[in-house]
């Protein structure tokens, strides 16, 4: 009996161990097959979480694509108010595992400078990138067509940059040959400061893999930059297509401010120009006085390289072929040019016309539109103007704008006030305050050249025609009666503007001539050229001869102009760039 119940109680007891195994095995079953789930599903989460990481990723790429694609068509158009007035360009992209599109559009004014926005969007599976961007056109300081300047028809020497000059604005300079040589395109004699980064449109390394720069590399303090974008400087097509909207503007607003000057028959090499001479009225107010049909008495010995440096883009060449030109050695303005019509005065703000894309519209800004060339600047000793207040000043906002070219015969400068008689002090190095609001623009489809008035002495004195008057530019010269014809310009000779010479260089005229000092006063040999503002040149222009004759460049940046606050100036920059705070990015899931 009581073996009986020993082996039943085993039992039991064996009974419940196997249970308990059994439940424990039940629950690390359990355990296990939620550990399980958890990796799985872990691994699940994983795996899709790199999927749209992988989707959000391509979605973001493609858009980026899609955006870079319009940017670069935007920078092949010759004009791009043009390409979109007469269609919405869009585009697409496609990759193995997503697709772009993208769409440009105009967006509005800033000031007078044009926004632009892009939107693109990118997709893979649901996941969608969405880019909303507002681009302006990029502003260098210094642009050139190239870094050369014409030697003969068919020709160009290297041009330097020499001791004592001082850059202190960005440059660009497009490549002087598609395949890249073994000289680099900027060449330095003696120790120049370069205050504002260059970039370039060449390569650093020639075909060969020599570094054309070594030499230089270290004048550069501020940056060197290389295979940038090229300037639309000299294009052609986009010049003239440029030029045709600041006609259009005119024609639709104010067509009275479109001049077709007529030359005088009688005068030797005669070239027909428009005189615009600046002051500040005693009432406060900016003026300027418009003077049709003067004469220039133009200088052309001969057509070798052998008197002077003035040649200009020969049109049709797309560049590679130069002439030589006309250049200036004095002028005549009709006889009794006010009481014919011939001579008016107008305050600045007559010229206003106001910028038109579509259905925006800008600040509205001056614009004067000659067909032929423009003589700027008066001489203090010109009894007409010189008591109706500051001379060669400029009060206002205006752009003039010549098919040929614009010749300066003295110093201009921007008003430090404006109509409101408010005053704005000078920075360091002279320039304008930064909410100064007066500005100047010249646009030449020639040449923006500083005149030689002692060129009259080769010359000889201005004879006398029949219904025309010499007009005397520049200074008296110390000892000459008054009314000579024996004169110079100021020293240092100043321009405050943005300068672009579509057909040519910015410079100064007849550098290379002997004999009497001519622009300046017999000693010393080198001027002060003293640029506050923006310049774009098709070439490079002489502005002087190094150890000879000429001027010493002293550039700096008016950065107001930057910020486009000169009307209808021409951006030939082809590169776009955000504005700050207009890129703009957000995700959806479709």
């Amino acid at each position: 009996m009581r073996i009986e119940k020993k082996i039943m109680i085993e039992r039991k007891a064996q009974s419940s161990r196997a249970g308990s195994a059994l439940a424990l095995a039940m629950i690390l079953i359990l355990i296990l097959s939620l550990i399980g789930l958890s990796m799985l599903t872990a691994a699940e989460d994983v795996q899709m979480h790199t999927v749209r990481i992988k989707r959000e990723t391509a979605a973001s790429a493609a858009a980026e694509a899609a955006y870079e694609r319009a940017v670069f068509w935007m920078s092949q158009q010759p004009d791009l108010f043009l390409a979109l007035d007469q269609a919405t360009p869009q585009g697409t992209v496609t990759f193995p595992d997503s697709h772009g599109s993208y769409q440009i559009r105009f967006a509005a004014f800033a000031d007078y400078r044009p926004v632009f926005r892009v939107t693109a969007q990118g997709q893979s599976g649901i996941y969608i990138k969405n880019l909303d961007v507002y681009l302006v056109q990029a502003i260098t300081g210094w642009e050139m067509g190239m870094c050369r300047v014409p030697s003969g028809p068919s020709t160009t020497t290297e041009v330097f940059f020499a001791d004592n000059e001082i850059i202190a604005m960005p440059i660009h300079i497009n490549s002087y040959q598609e395949v890249d040589d073994e000289t680099p395109d900027i060449h330095v004699q003696g120790d120049p400061v370069f205050l504002g980064p260059i970039s370039m449109s060449e390569s650093r390394y020639s075909a060969s893999g020599k570094d054309k720069y070594a030499k230089i590399i270290n004048v550069f303090d501020s940056g060197i930059y290389f295979n940038q974008p090229r300037s639309r400087i000299s294009d052609e097509d986009t010049i003239k297509l440029k030029f045709d909207w600041f006609r259009k503007t005119l024609l639709e607003q104010k067509p009275s401010l479109i001049f077709t000057p007529v030359k005088d028959n009688g005068v030797v090499n005669g070239q027909p120009a428009v005189q615009i001479e600046f002051f500040t009225g005693v009432n406060g107010r900016g003026y300027l006085r418009i003077t049709e049909d003067c004469t220039v008495r133009g200088y052309q010995r001969n057509t070798s390289n052998s008197d002077t440096w003035d040649y200009k883009i020969k049109p049709g060449s797309g560049g590679t072929q130069y002439e030589k030109y006309p250049i200036y050695g004095y002028h005549y303005i009709p006889l009794q040019a006010e009481a014919s019509g011939k001579q008016t005065i107008l305050p600045i703000e007559d010229t206003y016309v106001t910028p038109k894309y579509g259905s925006f519209s800008g600040t509205p800004g001056g614009q004067i539109f000659v067909d032929g060339h423009v003589i700027l600047g008066s001489a203090p000793d010109d009894g007409s103007i010189s008591a109706k207040g500051w001379l060669n000043t400029v009060q206002g906002r205006i752009t003039i704008v010549a098919t040929g070219n614009i010749w300066l015969t003295h110093s201009l400068q921007v008003s430090d006030r404006d109509d409101s008689g408010q005053t704005y002090p000078r920075g360091a190095d002279g320039l304008p305050h930064k909410e100064n609001p007066n500005s100047l623009g010249l646009v030449a489809g020639g040449v923006v050249k500083i005149v030689d008035p002692g060129l009259v002495e080769t010359l000889g004195a201005p004879q006398p025609i029949t219904g025309l008057v010499y007009q005397p530019v520049g200074i008296l010269d110390t000892g000459y009666a008054s009314g000579s014809f024996h004169r110079h310009l100021p020293d240092p000779m100043i321009v405050e503007a943005a300068i672009t010479a579509c057909g040519g260089g910015w410079g100064a005229e007849n550098v290379e001539r002997s004999g009497y000092g001519g622009r300046k006063e017999l000693t010393p040999k080198t001027d002060d050229l003293i640029v506050r503002g923006l310049l774009a040149e098709s070439i490079r222009g002489v502005v002087g001869v190094i150890g000879s004759d000429g001027f010493v460049k002293k550039y700096y940046l008016d950065e107001r102009l930057t910020r486009g606050i000169v009307p209808g100036n021409l951006w030939f920059k082809g590169k776009y760039i955000p504005i700050p705070g207009g890129w703009n990015e957000s995700r959806e899931r479709q």
